[in-house]
């Protein structure tokens, strides 16, 4: 996670694409984004600490940028996942 307000990004929403949520799916929105804002206060990366990566990354001319390499083995077991052509599984909490 990286401390970023993307999870309030549904306010640059053009009006089109507005749609509307039942009272359980406005529930589990509410409580989704509860979650992701305690994890970005608390275990996200500063977004400077990403840019700096980014720019190793560039000068080494490395295309991938993984900004926290703990995350690596959940990565790879969904790109196994993925090629296997089985169905996303939640995350771990």
């Amino acid at each position: 996670w990286v401390r970023t307000n993307i999870s309030t990004s549904d306010r640059n929403r053009p009006e089109r694409f507005a749609y509307e949520l039942d009272t359980e799916q406005m529930a589990q929105l509410h409580e989704y984004k509860a979650k992701r804002r305690e994890q970005r206060e608390t275990i996200a990366m500063d977004p400077s600490q990403v840019a700096g990566q980014v720019c190793a990354a560039v000068k080494e001319n490395r295309f991938y940028v993984l900004t926290h390499p703990e995350s690596v083995p959940v990565f790879a077991e969904r790109a196994a996942r993925i090629v296997a052509g089985e169905n996303p599984i939640e995350p771990p909490q």
